[in-house]
C-alpha cells in the first residue's frame, strides 16, 4: 500500500494526497523524466509587464535573527517593497508589479514578464525587453508554461511564457544585499514550467537572507529548433538566450527586490544543470559578470549536433498519436530537443569546451543521484535490446561502438519486476547522459581551479531512499534530490511523506549545505552543527566525493570499473566530435 504523500499548492498550502508517488505518478509509463513535470502543472495565465527602480547600497552580508527583518533593517529604514495590506510592490521601470504576502514574512511575485511575448516575428528569435506598461500589475499566479513537446496545444501551455517569479524577505530595505539564489528548472530542453519550485523555504532556512528567482524558457522546438534558415534568419538555442537574458534582467532588478546582483548563485537541475553548463562555457568561457557560483544538479548533456545534422520538422506541433520521424533511428527518444552547437553561444561541444578550459571559473557544486538512469530506461529482456535503446537515444551513436558497449556493461544483478536486463540499460544510460559527464567536468574545472589558487569545486552522490521507489524499482531515479536542496514545502508536485518523516534529517543537512555554499561560496561555512566536513574534488583523489546519505553521510572512492567505463564514453563521444 502506498504511503501518503503531501502536495503543495500555488498558493503554498500543503495537502495530503493518497496517490501514488511524486515521481512514479508523473512520469508516463515510468520513462519521461520528473524533470518534465513543471508541465503537467495549471498555470495561470498573466497579461502582466513590468517597470523597475534603481535602487541600493550594500554594507554587507548580515546574518538576521530568522524573524522575517534581515540585519540591516534600522529605524528610517523604508521597507523596499512597501507595506500595503494588499501586497507587496516593486517598481521595475518598465513596469510596477504588485505580488503577495506569505504569512511567513515573504514577499512573494510570480508571473512577471521578463521579456517581450515571443510570437509572431519574435518566435526563433533572441529575447527582447518587455513592452512598458503605466498601470500597476498584478503578479500573483505563476504564467503560463512554454510549449512542450505534448500533443496538440495544452491549455496551460503557451508560446507567450516568459515570466519570472521572486520570492523575498518582507522587510528588506535599499541597504538590504541578499545573495541570490537563480534555479533554472530541468525537462530535458523539452518543457519545463516554473512553479516546478517555491522559494519560500529556502528563505526561511536562511534565516530570511536569501533571495529566490525561477523562470520559464523557451522549449522544444520553439527553443531548440535548429536549421540552416533558422541560422540565417532568427537565432539558434533561442531557449538558452531566454535564459541568458533573464541573467541579464536579474543584474538590473535584483536590487529592487533587497538582492545583491554581484552574488548570484547559478543552479540549474537536470536540463537546466546541462544549462548552466552552457552558461559556463557560452561564448569559449567569456565571463559576462552574471553569476558568481554555480551548481550542476544531475546535469544533462545530451550529445550535441550541429546545426546541419539537425533533424527538420514541417510542422510546429504535431497531432494527437504524431510520429516524429528520426533519421537512421527505429525508436523515438526520450528527449528530442536539445542545444546544438551554432559557433558563438555554443561554441563547441561542452566536453570538449570544460577539457579546454574554455569556461568560466566559479565555486562550484556538481552532482548526481544513484540511479540516473532507472527513470528513463526501456524495461530491456536482452542485451540487444539495451544497445538499440542507446543507439535510438544518442545522436552520435555508431554501430562500432556496440563491442565496446556490451563488454562494459555485462548483465547486472536483476531488479524484482523488471525484466533481466533493465538494470544494464539504466546503468548505462544514467552513465553516458549524467554520471560521467558530470565526473569529466569534475575532473576538468577542479584541474584549472587548483592552479588559480582560488575557487574550488565540489562534488556528491545523493543516495537518500524512498520505500515506494524502491519498491517500484526505481532504486534512487532522478530528482529524488530536490525535496532535499529546496524543502519538502516547497515542490509543487507531489512530495513523499518520507521527507517531512524518516528522511526529514537529510533535508535540513543537504539545505544547510546549500545555503552555506549561497552565502559563502563554500559548503562548510555555515553547515548544520555536526554534519561533515565536505572535501574538495581532487582528481585522481579517490575518496573526495560526497555520498549524501541518512545516517551515513561520507566520502567514497570512486571504483575502477566506474572509471574505466567514463573512459569508453569519453573517448567515444570525442572520436565521433573529432570525425
Amino acid at each position: 500500500m502506498d504511503p501518503e504523500y503531501l502536495s503543495v499548492n500555488k498558493s503554498g498550502d500543503v495537502t495530503k494526497n493518497p496517490r501514488k508517488g511524486w515521481l512514479a505518478r508523473i512520469v508516463p509509463n515510468r520513462r519521461v523524466a520528473l524533470c518534465i513535470a513543471g508541465v503537467l502543472i495549471t498555470a495561470i495565465v498573466l497579461t502582466a509587464v513590468f517597470v523597475s527602480r534603481a535602487t541600493s547600497s550594500s554594507d554587507g552580508d548580515k546574518i538576521s535573527s530568522g524573524t522575517g527583518v534581515p540585519s540591516g533593517t534600522v529605524a528610517g529604514d523604508k521597507a523596499l517593497l512597501g507595506d500595503d495590506s494588499a501586497g507587496p510592490v516593486v517598481n521595475l521601470g518598465y513596469t510596477t508589479y504588485q505580488g503577495k504576502w506569505q504569512p511567513n514574512g515573504i514577499a512573494q511575485f510570480t508571473g512577471m514578464r521578463y521579456a517581450k511575448a515571443p510570437l509572431g516575428d519574435l518566435r526563433w528569435r533572441a529575447p527582447i525587453e518587455p513592452e512598458t506598461m503605466s498601470n500597476i500589475q498584478k503578479a500573483t499566479g505563476f504564467g503560463k508554461a512554454c510549449y512542450g513537446t505534448s500533443a496538440g496545444m495544452p491549455a496551460d501551455q503557451s508560446e507567450d511564457c516568459l515570466f519570472v517569479n521572486v520570492w523575498a524577505p518582507r522587510k528588506v530595505t535599499a541597504r538590504t544585499k541578499l545573495p541570490v539564489w537563480l534555479f533554472v528548472q530541468g525537462g530535458g530542453y523539452n518543457s519545463n514550467s516554473a512553479p516546478y519550485v517555491l522559494g519560500s523555504e529556502v528563505i526561511e532556512k536562511s534565516g530570511y537572507n536569501a533571495i529566490v528567482v525561477t523562470f520559464n524558457y523557451r522549449v522544444s522546438l520553439f527553443g531548440f529548433l535548429a536549421s540552416e534558415k533558422i541560422k540565417a534568419d532568427g537565432a539558434l538555442n533561442a531557449g538558452l538566450l531566454d535564459q541568458r537574458f533573464l541573467m541579464e534582467w536579474v543584474q538590473k532588478h535584483i536590487e529592487a527586490f533587497g538582492g545583491d546582483p554581484e552574488k548570484v548563485m547559478l543552479h540549474g537541475h537536470s536540463a537546466g544543470g546541462g544549462s548552466v553548463a552552457h552558461h559556463l562555457t557560452a561564448y569559449g568561457g567569456r565571463d559576462d559578470k552574471l553569476f558568481s557560483s554555480a551548481v550542476l544538479e544531475s546535469p544533462y548533456y545530451p550529445t550535441e549536433l550541429t546545426v546541419v545534422e539537425n533533424i527538420d520538422v514541417d510542422t510546429l506541433q504535431k497531432k494527437v498519436n504524431g510520429v516524429y520521424n528520426f533519421p537512421n533511428k527505429n525508436g523515438i527518444p526520450v528527449f528530442y530537443w536539445s542545444p546544438t552547437v551554432d559557433g558563438d553561444f555554443v561554441s563547441e561541444d561542452l566536453m570538449l569546451a570544460f577539457g579546454a578550459g574554455h569556461y568560466v571559473k566559479v565555486p562550484t557544486l556538481i552532482g548526481t543521484v544513484t540511479n540516473e538512469g532507472s527513470l528513463f530506461a526501456v524495461d530491456a529482456k536482452t542485451q540487444a535490446e539495451v544497445t538499440n535503446f542507446l543507439s535510438n537515444n544518442l545522436a552520435r551513436y555508431n554501430s562500432s561502438w556496440t563491442d565496446t558497449i556490451t563488454k562494459a556493461y555485462p548483465q547486472a544483478p536483476e531488479i524484482q519486476g523488471r525484466s533481466a536486463w533493465f538494470p544494464t540499460a539504466s546503468l548505462a544510460y544514467g552513465d553516458v547522459i549524467f554520471d560521467c559527464p558530470s565526473l569529466v567536468t569534475g575532473n576538468a574545472i577542479a584541474s584549472s581551479l587548483a592552479t588559480m589558487n582560488g575557487p574550488a569545486l565540489w562534488m556528491y552522490r545523493y543516495n537518500v531512499t524512498d520505500e515506494a521507489e524502491v519498491k517500484q524499482g526505481f532504486g534512487v531515479p532522478h530528482s529524488a534530490d530536490l525535496p532535499a536542496f529546496f524543502g519538502a514545502r516547497s515542490m509543487s508536485t507531489t512530495v513523499s511523506q518520507s521527507y517531512t518523516t524518516y528522511n526529514a534529517p537529510m533535508v535540513t543537512a543537504v539545505m544547510s549545505y546549500l545555503i552555506s555554499f549561497l552565502r559563502t561560496q563554500n559548503p562548510n561555512t555555515l553547515k548544520e552543527d555536526g554534519a561533515l566536513e565536505w572535501d574538495t574534488w581532487v582528481p585522481g583523489q579517490q575518496a573526495s566525493r560526497l555520498v549524501l546519505e541518512l545516517n551515513n553521510t561520507r566520502h567514497e572512492e570512486l571504483t575502477q570499473t566506474f572509471r574505466s567505463r567514463c573512459s569508453d564514453w569519453d573517448r567515444l563521444l570525442k572520436e565521433s566530435l573529432l570525425s
